[in-house]
């Protein structure tokens, strides 16, 4: 236990402004790319209820069984979604609805599905 080098932090001297280890963003050019995957019906409530303020608040069993009807028929909604509208709210330094939310999520799931059928019909274009 007395003989071991001491525990080094990769990336302390980089946070504190000093070299980078080799590789790293700004010296050779890593990049990484986070990929999300869609939400569960029961992660998608989660979410819902902590973003728009609702958790804890009584709801209707209509009025939730509607909120949760509408998250279930958004494809492939992830956290990157409910990420983007949360920034546009704070950057706009707008409150939200939770029918504005659903309106935005919906926004971002249409734009997310439109963006990849554009990428598909370049790529069958060029071939």
């Amino acid at each position: 236990m007395g003989n071991e080098p001491p525990r080094r932090n990769p990336f302390g001297p980089a946070a504190r402004g000093g070299a980078r280890p080799p590789g790293c963003a700004g010296n050779g050019g890593v990049t990484f790319k986070l990929e999300f995957l869609p939400l569960t019906i029961d992660q998608r409530w989660e979410m819902f209820l902590n973003e728009t303020g609702l958790r804890g608040k009584p709801l209707s069993e209509k009025r939730q069984g509607a909120y949760e009807e509408r998250l279930a028929f958004m494809k492939d909604l992830t956290p990157g979604d409910f990420a983007t509208v949360k920034r546009q709210c704070l950057l706009l330094g707008e409150d939200l609805s939770a029918d504005d939310w659903f309106d935005q999520l919906e926004i971002e799931v249409k734009g997310k599905h439109r963006a990849g059928h554009d990428e598909h019909d370049r790529s069958v274009r060029t071939a």
